[in-house]
């Protein structure tokens, strides 16, 4: 064999090894051994991800160096069968390396091409897992945070029923403090009203026989009030009251104003005599007896009394005159 012929042959020897080394690198998912090595070989793309990306391009340079090589083997190879210098057999070979590289050339180009795709879906992939992540610890983060919230209104809750109890027991004592302070208001109010005097009606004051400053005993008079109604106390006769009844029209008198006539109605008469009622009634169970005309007080009201400066005070003299008929 000549050494043309076997340095051709040592160069197809190298090219199928090189092919079958790289067909075992992209080997996916099988165990292959590799011989001299002592050990099988393992697909590790799960622990190291980013290997294709330096296996590949240096996968593509090598198919790129052999099929340049194998072309300049068959330019050879062609000037030396047409010198006769080799076989037919011998360039047929060289041919057939050449386009054996050129496959292969094209098969690593793809190989690298869908490599790259799978690098940017990857890269891809992992953008969105990273964002899922993101947006799952953010998610926990709330989570968390309405858990601890939950805790809180939880442990308040848990509370509740001391705080209503100490409530109740407050209410219970604020409302006592309450009923006290009633007490205390009302007997303040009470203690108050007994400083004031209130007269009985509306009316005049007269005889006053007390001043300011002056210390007053229970009982005592302090002062006369006269009231604005004005009414006649009439002692008639008992022999006078015969057809007199309380309603009867009166035409009364008054000796201060002369000539004017105050119109009224009786109001009741007395069931006693004056005398009866005196301070020292008279007895007639002597046996000196002397018969007296006894009077009987008649109370007269004033009717419709003008509103004027006529002065109608106690103790004024008066003629009164009822119309029994």
């Amino acid at each position: 064999m000549s050494a043309e012929h076997r340095r051709l042959t040592h160069a197809l020897l190298l090219s199928l090894l090189i092919h079958t080394l790289l067909l075992s690198l992209t080997f996916g998912g099988q165990g292959l051994w590799l011989p001299g090595f002592g050990f099988p070989w393992q697909d590790r793309r799960t622990e190291v991800p980013d290997l294709r990306v330096v296996v590949v391009p240096a996968q593509v340079t090598a198919a790129e160096a052999e099929a340049t090589r194998t072309t300049a083997d068959v330019a050879r190879y062609e000037q030396l069968f047409a010198k006769d210098e080799v076989s037919q057999q011998q360039l047929d070979v060289a041919r057939a390396s050449a386009q054996t590289a050129v496959a292969g050339l094209e098969a690593a180009r793809r190989r690298a091409a869908a490599t790259e795709a799978q690098i940017a879906e990857a890269q891809a992939n992992a953008a969105a897992a990273d964002q899922n992540v993101k947006v799952a610890e953010s998610q926990v983060g709330e989570s968390r945070a309405r858990v601890g919230t939950a805790e809180g209104q939880l442990t308040a809750a848990s509370a509740a029923p001391e705080q209503v109890a100490s409530s109740e027991a407050q209410k219970t004592t604020a409302d006592a403090e309450v009923e006290r302070a009633q007490a205390a208001l009302d007997q303040a109010k009470l203690l108050l009203s007994y400083t004031k005097i209130i007269a009985p009606q509306t009316g005049r004051t007269a005889r006053k026989a007390t001043e300011v400053g002056d210390y007053v005993q229970p009982g005592q008079a302090l002062i006369a009030i006269v009231p604005e109604q004005v009414w006649v106390v009439a002692n008639f006769k008992e022999t006078q009251l015969t057809y007199m009844k309380p309603g009867q029209p009166v035409d009364v008198r008054v000796d201060t104003y002369p000539g004017r006539v105050f119109h009224g109605h009786v109001d009741s008469i007395q069931t006693g005599t004056g005398a009866r009622f005196s301070l020292l009634p008279p007895e007639n169970a002597s046996g000196n007896y002397v018969k007296v005309v006894q009077r009987v007080p008649v109370k007269i009201l004033l009717d419709n009394l003008p509103e004027t400066n006529a002065l109608l005070a106690q103790g004024m003299s008066a003629e009164p005159e009822v119309k029994v008929k």
